[in-house]
């Protein structure tokens, strides 16, 4: 039952949105028609049920359930009689749904917030989930205080598969956001690095051969990535003093700089490792979204003597399968003749060189890469 502790809510809504001037009366009598009948606004209704606990004086927890019916939303259909789309409205969608919340928050600064959402939203006209809305997500971000004026934070987000407008599959996906930052020091300055994680196909860790294997097996997009930012700026409203820092402010900057940097070279490694077998992903991604009318796709790569793409190419695609076709993987000089192949890859030559290879392979009807 509600008491101090315990709270208890229903929160009911409706609201509506007009069409527009386009939706409404646009026509040029080639690409669009007037709608048949005027166009009705479009509604929603939301009921949503909150339980909100306090389990000890530092520790919460919510609970919330929700349900939105939408309906007369306006879309465009073909008209039969013409062939041409008008605005009718058409549409009505329904979403439903728990989420569950658990934060904490410790006099010491440390503060911790977990939640994990279950929503099914579905289109009621066609029977099926909605683009762009996975049926799950988590996440998870807490603070620590590492010193007086240092601040960790940690950002954990997982979203489930789901589907694009284009109708594709986007596979599982895993972020992660480690922070570093200072509160202000000499002047107002404030000093933050940033190192954020995108994983896709979450299941283990990824090496430059785990990263092309999952590109090669029909994985949509980069299972790995790893960017790290760097920012230092003066607190918004303070004017930045002239004088000399005092030595524990400077050191904290300092230390957060240097964690800033030691963040920043293993992601640097790791990036050069994994460059070339996502350039090999790559050219992989593109046979599969072309036509080929030949039962083999002939990779030509252009390759320096300092280059190593050539041989991880080769390493990784020679023999693959792709769309019931095998991909050859030939590497030549620049001085060499061009053979026929149905991709052309360039390793950095000379620039004139460059455009004469990029116009033979159109008179041979291939396709080709710049640059490496």
């Amino acid at each position: 039952m509600p008491n101090g502790r315990t709270a208890l809510k229903y929160i009911y809504g409706r609201a509506f949105r007009a069409p527009n001037a386009f939706e409404s009366y646009y026509t040029d009598g080639a690409t669009m028609e007037l709608p048949d009948v005027p166009l009705k606004k479009e509604n929603i209704e939301s009921h949503e049920v909150v339980l909100e606990r306090t389990l000890t004086p530092w520790l919460g927890f919510t609970a919330d359930a929700f349900y939105n019916n939408l309906d007369n939303l306006i879309d465009q259909v073909v008209d039969p009689a013409t062939g041409l789309p008008r605005a009718v409205n058409v549409g009505a969608d329904r979403g439903r749904g728990l989420e569950f919340e658990l934060e904490a928050k410790r006099a010491s600064g440390l503060s911790a917030r977990a939640s994990y959402a279950l929503a099914d939203a579905q289109d009621l006209i066609e029977g099926r989930r909605l683009a762009n809305s996975p049926l799950q997500q988590a996440k998870f971000n807490s603070t620590l205080p590492i010193k007086r004026h240092v601040l960790a934070a940690l950002e954990l987000l997982y979203t489930s598969t789901q589907q694009s407008y284009q109708g594709t599959r986007v596979p599982a996906s895993f972020l992660t956001n480690l922070t570093l930052s200072t509160r202000p020091l000499w002047g107002g300055w404030e000093f933050q690095a940033v190192a954020t994680t995108y994983s896709t196909g979450v299941g283990g860790s990824y090496g430059p051969e785990r990263i092309a294997s999952r590109h090669l097996a029909g994985w949509a997009e980069l299972p790995f990535q790893t960017l790290v930012s760097i920012a230092c700026r003066p607190q918004a409203g303070r004017q930045v003093k002239r004088g000399r820092p005092r030595a524990g402010l400077g050191i904290a900057g300092l230390a957060c700089l240097g964690a800033a940097l030691a963040l920043c070279l293993p992601c640097a490694s790791g990036q050069q490792r994994d460059e070339r077998a996502v350039r090999a992903a790559y050219v992989f991604n593109l046979t599969k979204y072309v036509q080929w009318p030949q039962e083999k796709i002939g990779v030509d790569h252009r390759v320096q003597r300092q280059s190593t793409t050539g041989e991880k190419l080769r390493e990784l695609l020679e023999g693959k399968a792709s769309e019931s076709r095998s991909i050859h993987v030939v590497l030549v000089s620049p001085e060499e003749d061009l053979p026929m192949c149905a991709i052309l890859y360039l390793t950095d030559p000379p620039s004139k060189k460059l455009r004469g290879l990029a116009r033979q392979a159109r008179e041979q009807g291939n396709s080709h890469r710049g640059r490496d």
